[in-house]
């Protein structure tokens, strides 16, 4: 057996072995969940989830099943409690969201009403904290006494992944779309509104049915910091086909397959072609160096021709049928070809012998050649 070490390849897809798809932001992170078949806060925080109403588990973005939550739109919703947003002065949220449908509101020009809550904390007489879809906008507000909200005037797409991410602190609100700063605008509230209400996710409270979300939700995350242009950037393109398409990364036990599923024991399987600065082969079989040793026995050149001609390829190295059916071992091949080109040496040094036996048997005929010529 032996070991590639391929300097190029470090596979740092995340795909869900943590359930990480994304290269996780932790500066900040107070809330972390990945909704891999369970709601489960990945981060110190341990803020996991209740389910109301069974939303249920299904394909996330990669096609990985159970890997995303998904809700009903008239009822179901996820209760995390009171998890640490409460009079925060700098937040930020990140969450891939595929809705299924969407509310129509054209004419509302706040967000009182007919909106789809992805995320929702519920204040007293004002709503505390939202990130809301409807069929023709985006909105993202903390109330405190004050109605800071932004919006993003188009349409979400309906059946497709879209990553949002809002950052609130130093007097502004940002909202990003798929990694890109979508709205921006100063605010006056000085911190989120500090109450002991649940954070929910998928909808806004059980008697508010027109705000239930209908659809597909992924990896939220929480942070108690105003994330960058940067690192929002990065947790989109980490988490998205653009920047990690694991969509034919394929695990079997603790062997994995690029392109083929079916490892067939191998440590790492790959359909198709690989490029790589350097590859390091340990070999656990001997080197050899044996050729050279006093005992080895050299095929004589009339057995090898003999093998050639009655078997059509070299002695101890693998037929074209062979190879067709069951490739090649790359670090024993290259100690066999090493054997033969060390064997080749062999002939070449025995063969210079000769020569030169033979050149000194000819220099002395002509020696004597001479000697008899000039009698």
């Amino acid at each position: 057996m032996f070991k590639c070490y391929f300097a190029f390849l470090t596979i740092v897809c995340f795909f869900k072995i943590i359930n990480t798809e994304a290269q996780v932001v932790e500066r900040g992170l107070i809330g972390y969940w990945e909704f891999n078949g369970k709601l489960m806060d990945e981060s110190v925080n341990s803020n996991n989830g209740t389910p109301i109403n069974a939303p249920s588990f299904v394909k996330d973005r990669f096609e990985n099943e159970s890997q995303a939550i998904f809700f009903n739109g008239s009822n179901s919703f996820v209760d995390f409690g009171d998890v640490l947003i409460d009079g925060l002065n700098n937040f930020s949220f990140s969450v891939w969201v595929k809705p299924n449908f969407l509310i129509s509101n054209p004419g509302n020009s706040g967000h009182s009403a007919n909106e789809n809550a992805v995320l929702h904390k519920v204040g007293g007489a004002d709503d505390n904290l939202g990130f809301t879809l409807t069929a023709e906008r985006v909105a993202f507000y903390i109330d405190n006494g004050a109605d800071n909200t932004i919006f993003y005037e188009s349409s979400p797409q309906l059946g497709t992944w879209t990553h949002y991410a809002g950052t609130f602190g130093s007097g502004l609100m940002n909202l990003y779309v798929n990694g890109q700063l979508v709205s921006s605008s100063s605010v006056s509230t000085a911190s989120i509104i500090d109450n002991t209400n649940s954070l929910r996710l998928g909808g806004y409270h059980p008697n508010a049915a027109d705000y239930f979300f209908k659809g597909s939700i992924d990896q939220l995350m929480l942070f108690n910091q105003v994330l960058t242009a940067e690192e929002v950037e990065l947790i989109y393109r980490d988490g998205s086909s653009m920047g990690n398409d694991c969509s034919a990364l394929f695990c079997d036990g603790n062997n994995i397959g690029i392109g083929i599923a079916d490892t067939h024991g191998y440590k790492l399987a790959v359909a198709g072609k690989t490029i790589t600065e350097e590859v390091n082969v340990s070999l656990v079989e001997h080197w050899p160096d044996y050729v050279f040793e006093e005992t080895y026995n050299l095929r004589s050149l009339e057995n090898i021709e003999k093998y050639i001609s009655d078997k059509g390829h070299l002695p101890e190295i693998p037929s074209e049928t062979e190879v067709a059916n069951k490739g090649i071992d790359l670090g024993k091949m290259n100690a066999k070809l090493l054997q033969k080109i060390e064997e080749l040496t062999l002939y070449l040094i025995e063969q210079n012998h000769q020569n030169k036996l033979q050149q000194a048997q000819i220099e002395e005929l002509e020696k004597k050649i001479s000697q008899l010529q000039n009698k």
